[in-house]
């Protein structure tokens, strides 16, 4: 059984820790977090050794862990992953990779030649409805794809102003862009209304090595109706027909009178006290790979650096106005 330590005391943190516990897939004995009284009583809760401050030092030197899973804030990934690669353990990143190019560059540098396993959580390949789509396109050429997704404005504002919302908005549509299609982005044109306003929307127009295009949107900061995307879909055009998936189904509506609702079953969603859905596919899933043999971080890097640098595309495509190749980067 592995020895498994959580970097990050937010939402994901706490998901990770739940699924650890209730499906046995470790022994949780530490979480290292920012403020005191926040590392405090996530620790207190799971009942496991609190290092507040961030003192990955200490953490280190008090226990022995198989596998760290690191779901700190977008723009602290530097010391987190060090820390790690020093002390040989097994890390799984939630993602995006960096928020900028220059991070993604010193965190390659420090993974180039980690001998344990590294994953990062793209858990939309862990969905049912994305892999039946993978299983369903095996074969089959891909002439298009687009995509739409709602960030709503509760999530917007814990990262306004702290890392560039390209990198944070667009990790899932480019990684199963990716995925689905097997080879690299080479061109990207993105605009927005304006980005300096809190209430927007990016566009973006993709095109592959092999020519074919995708498409995709992002709407992020306006009022939601519940705690998670109003809308996501996500259509695969390829040579004999269409592959459309409608994300927001995986939530349930509730109308009362007026009213609508829409719990959130994507990330909380929970039968019998147990947190079920592909959150708990991509773990077990993810552990249970690292216990095979010492997966090499080799081809997750290669992957987590070009959604990185597609993402870096976006954001210079949005405030230079041009196509950007990946060329130039």
């Amino acid at each position: 059984m592995f020895n498994i330590g959580i970097i990050g005391t937010g939402l994901m943190s706490e998901i990770y820790s739940d699924l650890i516990i209730e499906n046995n897939l470790g022994k949780l004995i530490a979480v290292a977090g920012n403020t005191k009284d926040k590392t405090d009583i996530f620790a207190k809760k799971y009942d496991i050794s609190s290092y507040p401050d961030s003192n990955y030092e200490l953490m280190f030197a008090n226990h022995n862990f198989d596998l760290i899973i690191i779901a700190t804030p977008e723009w602290v990934r530097e010391d987190p992953i060090k820390y790690c690669v020093n002390n040989n353990v097994h890390i799984i990143l939630e993602k995006p990779f960096a928020d900028n190019m220059e991070t993604a560059t010193m965190l390659q540098n420090e993974l180039r030649n980690h001998k344990k396993g590294f994953k990062v959580c793209h858990v939309l390949r862990y969905s049912p409805r994305f892999f039946m789509a993978k299983m369903h396109l095996e074969g089959k050429k891909i002439i298009h794809m687009d995509s739409t997704r709602n960030s709503n404005l509760l999530r917007f504002e814990r990262i306004s102003g702290s890392t560039n919302p390209f990198f944070w908005l667009a990790p899932h549509d480019i990684d199963m862009m990716l995925w689905l299609k097997g080879v690299g982005i080479k061109e990207v044109f993105a605009m927005t209304n304006n980005s300096n306003v809190a209430k927007d929307l990016v566009s973006v127009m993709v095109r592959f090595e092999d020519d074919s295009t995708a498409t995709f949107r992002n709407v992020w900061g306006f009022a939601p109706i519940s705690n998670v995307s109003k809308s996501a879909y996500f259509n695969i055009w390829h040579e004999s027909g269409c592959v459309e998936i409608d994300d927001s189904d995986m939530n349930i509506k509730i109308f009362e009178g007026n009213e609508v609702s829409q719990p959130d079953t994507y990330e909380d969603f929970h039968i019998l006290s147990k947190r079920m859905g592909f959150f708990r596919n991509m773990l077990e899933e993810m552990i249970n790979d690292l216990k095979v043999g010492e997966n090499k971080a080799h081809g997750e890097l290669e992957n987590a650096i070009h959604v990185t640098q597609v993402s870096e595309m976006i954001s210079r495509s949005v405030h230079e106005g041009r196509i950007v190749s990946i060329n130039e980067l």
